[in-house]
């Protein structure tokens, strides 16, 4: 098709009841454009026959061409809020399939490539849209120029249509290979566009060595630009090739008409010159339809990688919609928290003998109580918050609450129980779903993490423009005005200067255990120990009590 369908498709799926109305506006478009090129072709022949200007030609020329452009722009306003819109929605509902996914299924996908899909330049299905009214009317511009060339020669007729169909045949098979060669170029835009996460996300260790920087400047990031902009200029050539192509057989069906019909069928010279003024009127909507396929391809292009990535999201397991404020979930009662024989298996990796595995033989909670748990690195303790929080889920064994097992709970009930700031958190910039927030508690906790001057500047909102430590304390202040029953704290004091570290260990974590929180936190710093009800000890995927 000279359009590609999956476009039009969307375009007409998203219309919001007008489709009838973009055909209407279409076909009236078209016959307005063909009326536009009659009048101009009976404007020539009256002045010929009486050297005058044509009133009734210029009448019928004013009407159709005020008429063209109102048909067009009613049809292009549609056509171009239904693709917008059509995006916008795909967008929607891929962030939200994003938030609702499993936790597993979210560790499973590439966070680049939902960045360069999501947020990447839609201007190409914007541009398709633009032109869609015009190109469904040069269809019609065309078959109505065919028709009325068979009134003038139907030997002419058939030749102007053979070589339109061969011009319009050669386009869609450059178009095939040109839809393949811009999925390729699309991975490869990719590739390069992830490699900028290394400069943005490690700037600071680029500053700090310059070998490592021209490293991973030659090595990777020239690499990647080098093989997108291959692409990309293998691709741009083909274009260029196809195009002028294109350009050079549009005169072949002049050519032909001229110099072949006369040689093969008799013709009158009137006859003639009335189909190559018309074959040469026509080239402009010929060279609009084979010129939209490639266009409209690349939209369809830009539209699959979104309709893709929501279908990998649909796939994935997902949390329920919330109808109702009534429906949010709610936490269960806990006095006491168990684990039984718990096994988890990491992912095995490239080059590992075995996949490292977590096993929790028992592990109990109780309300009220300060647990630090301490281990080296890699030994489990942040996946074991994490199974513990609810994010990931065990291979097998047992969760209860209050001798209720997690399933029976429900996932997101379980999850309520708990706040959780893990070493990789995100500060948001506002309290989100914080309603009817209570001020006397903001207050205080304010002061006691020394935030007056962040949160108070004129309006009761967090900032992202923090010092690392300042963050960690703003994420805390987030999981405390939670006021949820469990505060999970992964090594939340290492960004904290000495002083703060103490007023944390010695005053913050001792005051929410006083207010009935029960806290689990993983540390290393053994001066504050003695703090807790118990410690724990992670080793090689294995806890033991001290």
């Amino acid at each position: 098709m000279i359009i590609n369908k999956e476009f039009l498709e969307f375009i007409l799926s998203n219309s919001q009841g007008k489709k009838r109305t973009i055909y209407i506006a279409t076909f009236f478009n078209g016959i307005c454009m063909a009326v536009l090129m009659y009048s101009l072709s009976m404007g020539l022949e009256d002045y010929a026959a009486n050297s005058t200007v044509s009133p009734r030609a210029f009448a019928l020329f004013a009407f159709s061409l005020g008429a063209y452009y109102f048909s067009q722009k009613l049809g292009g306003k549609i056509v171009s809020t239904a693709v917008l819109k059509g995006l916008g929605d795909i967008e929607l509902r891929v962030m939200d399939k994003l938030r609702r996914v499993d936790y597993a299924g979210f560790c499973n996908m590439n966070t680049e490539l939902i960045y360069a899909a999501v947020g990447g330049d839609k201007y190409g299905a914007v541009m398709a849209a633009r032109f869609l009214i015009p190109t469904m009317s040069a269809v019609i511009v065309v078959v109505l120029t065919g028709l009325y060339l068979c009134t003038v020669s139907v030997p002419g007729a058939l030749l102007v249509a053979a070589t339109l169909f061969a011009i319009i045949r050669i386009r869609k098979e450059l178009d095939k290979n040109i839809g393949q060669r811009k999925k390729l170029d699309a991975d490869a835009t990719d590739r390069f566009t992830v490699s900028l996460k290394d400069i943005v996300s490690g700037f600071n260790e680029l500053k700090m060595n310059r070998k490592k920087s021209d490293a991973l400047f030659n090595r990777k990031i020239r690499s990647a630009s080098q093989a997108k902009n291959e692409r990309l200029l293998g691709t741009e050539l083909y274009q260029m090739n196809s195009i002028v192509l294109e350009q050079a057989t549009l005169f072949l069906p002049l050519g032909l008409t001229l110099f072949l019909l006369p040689s093969f069928f008799q013709t009158a010279t009137a006859d003639l010159v009335k189909i190559v003024s018309v074959t040469l009127v026509v080239i402009w909507p010929a060279y609009t339809l084979v010129q939209f396929g490639p266009v409209s391809t690349a939209a369809a292009g830009i539209i699959a990688r979104l309709t893709a990535l929501e279908k990998q999201l649909e796939e994935a397991d997902l949390e329920p919609i919330i109808e109702a404020e009534t429906a949010y979930p709610i936490a269960p009662d806990f006095d006491n928290l168990r684990f039984t024989e718990i096994d988890y298996l990491y992912p095995k990796r490239k080059g590992d003998e075995k996949a490292f595995a977590l096993q929790v033989n028992s592990f109990h909670l109780t309300k009220g109580e300060l647990v630090i748990m301490r281990g080296g690195n890699g030994s489990g303790k942040s996946t074991f918050m994490r199974l513990l929080a609810g994010l990931a889920q065990p291979a097998g064994g047992c969760i209860t609450v209050n001798n209720t097992d997690q399933a029976q709970i429900g996932a997101a009930q379980y999850r309520a129980l708990f706040s959780l700031i893990m070493t990789d958190f995100h500060l948001f910039d506002d309290f989100y779903g914080y309603e009817n927030m209570n001020q006397e508690q903001l207050h205080k906790w304010v002061g006691k993490l020394g935030l007056q001057s962040k949160v108070f500047e004129g309006k009761e909102l967090p900032t992202v423009d923090l010092s690392s430590g300042q963050k960690k304390r703003m994420a805390l202040l987030a999981a405390i005005m939670e006021n949820r029953q469990i505060l999970l704290l992964d090594e939340v004091a290492a960004d904290f200067d000495p002083h703060f570290r103490e007023v944390y260990y010695n005053e913050i974590l001792p005051e929410l255990k006083r207010e009935g929180r029960t806290l689990f936190v993983i540390s290393h710093d053994d001066r504050y120990y003695h703090i807790a009800d118990r410690v724990l000890t992670m080793r090689e995927g294995s806890i033991t009590a001290e």
